[in-house]
């Protein structure tokens, strides 16, 4: 999340993404580190995080190589 926000502040655009990056984020914090609020990881979700992480990939892919700040 907070290497979105640094991406922001170069280009608006990035804020397209806010909702799946947090959903990433928390994604990765429960299964990296279980603790008591330990989730169940479904297949379901592990397509949408896959999903979610290409979108955001591709886009950051397609600014690098357009030159965008």
């Amino acid at each position: 999340v907070w290497l979105l926000q640094q991406c922001v502040q170069f280009n608006q655009s990035f804020n397209a993404f806010e909702q799946k990056v947090e959903r990433l984020n928390l994604f990765q914090l429960r299964t990296r580190y279980p603790s008591r609020d330990f989730i169940l990881v479904t297949l379901e979700m592990l397509k949408a995080s896959i999903d979610d992480a290409e979108q955001v990939l591709r886009f950051v892919k397609e600014r690098i190589n357009q030159g965008d700040r």
